[in-house]
């Protein structure tokens, strides 16, 4: 199950960079406005949260966790072809709302199947989410590579590629059936978990947190491009924060023992109001790079604050109905709201859009020194290496 998952996290994430990261630049790269990039990227978005909060739940009912995260790379390939045809802006939305519905699913679904496999000792969550963030780095390198080589267009089939060995090599044995086969809860059982306090509080401020990165996950290649780096500077500049993922999920099985999950929020919502301030106010390339590793506070940390909520408030037969939601609404609804509002602005202001994306990181700092979430620090088992 260890090797299964770290592969999948490996590959997928791989392609996660050119569909987070590049999205945008291969859509520009057709002719395409920034203005109504943006409004493709966020008609995903919107697709990518009905698809995780209503689709992989419902679609969790009837199937295991390793039966979709099987199909879904086959899908997604499909998906991907139907941005081949250079068509009208329609064709876009409608290439946008399919892959949407599609290809998102696999996040939380890797990301269920390695919190329940956490919780039942059979790996370390931070550990193997590490092998992810490699890939992403992999991903970010090879997809600045391919644009310098062979332009933007060669963009969407490295991404269509990685979906497809994703696919062949998910197709391996993964063994403990008791994981891979997990079903989700009923529909009772999410109405009466969603009523809890403190599961609304951190969908709000998991929310806050991801949607702060619309601007940079839509536009931040465009931003170093425009600060003057090339297409392989570009991708090094992205690739410093991934880099600082890897080194914060290597060393969460110390930190997690000692920090509450509201310190580990905090943290990664202050660093969230330091670096939008930056990237947006900085006139040459060195702060914009220099402010690149607080990636590693500002989705790792929090990332590891919120698999320990999951382990420790949240029973497994909902744990992918937690995971969906908060795609959904955080790095979904929240991420498409905030990205619509950056490609507006972005020929507007720069320094005004990502001082909108701290105005959003402070907001859910306030609801955490406001309001409690998580238990205090406990013994660290979910992080702890197999066998301590």
């Amino acid at each position: 199950m260890k090797t299964w998952i770290g592969t999948q996290m490996f590959l997928f994430l791989g392609s996660w960079a050119v569909y987070t990261s590049y999205w945008a630049v291969f859509l520009i790269g057709r002719g395409i406005s920034p203005a109504t990039a943006g409004l493709a990227v966020t008609t995903g978005l919107v697709a990518r949260s009905i698809a995780v909060a209503l689709i992989f739940p419902i679609a969790n009912r009837y199937a295991g966790l390793r039966t979709i995260l099987r199909i879904l790379p086959w899908v997604s390939v499909a998906g991907a072809a139907m941005f081949l045809p250079h068509g009208s802006v329609a064709l876009v939305m409608v290439a946008s709302v399919a892959l949407g519905l599609t290809y998102p699913i696999l996040l939380p679904g890797l990301e269920t199947l390695a919190t329940l496999s956490a919780a039942r000792r059979l790996l370390s969550y931070g550990p193997t989410r590490r092998i992810g963030s490699i890939g992403f780095v992999i991903g970010t390198f090879a997809a600045g590579a391919v644009q310098a080589r062979w332009g933007t267009e060669a963009l969407l089939w490295l991404f269509a590629g990685a979906c497809l060995v994703l696919g062949l090599l998910g197709l391996a044995p993964t063994g403990h059936p008791e994981v891979a086969l997990q079903r989700a809860g009923s529909g009772r059982e999410w109405s009466t978990l969603f009523r809890r306090r403190n599961v609304v509080v951190m969908m709000l401020v998991m929310t806050f947190l991801q949607s702060s990165h619309a601007a940079y996950y839509t536009f931040g290649a465009v931003r170093f491009a425009e600060l003057g780096a090339s297409p392989g500077l570009v991708s090094a500049l992205i690739v410093l924060a991934p880099l600082g993922e890897i080194a914060v999920l290597s060393l969460a099985p110390r930190f997690e023992r000692r920090l509450s999950v509201r310190a580990m929020l905090a943290i990664a919502l202050g660093a969230a109001v330091v670096r939008w301030l930056v990237l947006g106010f900085t006139g040459s390339l060195w702060p914009a790079a220099l402010s690149q590793p607080l990636h590693g506070a500002t989705f790792a940390v929090a990332q590891v604050g919120f698999v320990r909520f999951l382990n420790d408030d949240v029973p497994p037969q909902l744990t992918g109905a937690v995971q969906g939601t908060m795609n959904a609404v955080a790095t979904g609804l929240g991420t498409a709201a905030m990205t619509a509002v950056a490609g507006l602005l972005w020929k507007t202001s720069i320094p005004l859009v990502f001082s909108l994306m701290a105005v959003c990181a402070t907001l859910g700092l306030l609801l955490v020194a406001g309001r409690a979430v998580g238990r205090p620090p406990r013994s660290g088992r979910e992080f702890a290496e197999p066998g301590q």
